[in-house]
């Protein structure tokens, strides 16, 4: 429950900071969401079958977490910052 509600809570954020970019640059975006997905879930999969889930568990959440901040001081360093957005964007999508 807690995670769905938190994503349904940033999504709309996301889709506020591409609308910002362009409606152009959305298919280049779902490129990169296509090519980012080829590469995590072969390397979730991995991990996924040699860790327990008592530690892959707590482990995604740290790791989303640990994002989520990372992402909170790159726009309070640079607001308007393109690059972040379209970052944000392809790492909520893959995350999703």
């Amino acid at each position: 429950f807690l995670l769905l509600g938190s994503y349904f809570m940033v999504r709309p954020l996301r889709d506020s900071l591409v609308a910002g970019l362009g409606a152009g640059e959305i298919k280049y975006l779902s490129t990169a969401v296509f090519a980012t997905m080829l590469a995590i879930v072969p390397a979730f999969g991995w991990i996924a079958s040699r860790l327990p889930r008592t530690r892959l568990i707590p482990g995604i959440y740290a790791f989303v977490v640990a994002n989520l901040l990372a992402f909170a001081v790159a726009f309070r360093a640079d607001p308007g910052g393109e690059w972040t957005a379209r970052v944000f964007y392809v790492w909520l999508s893959a995350y999703n």
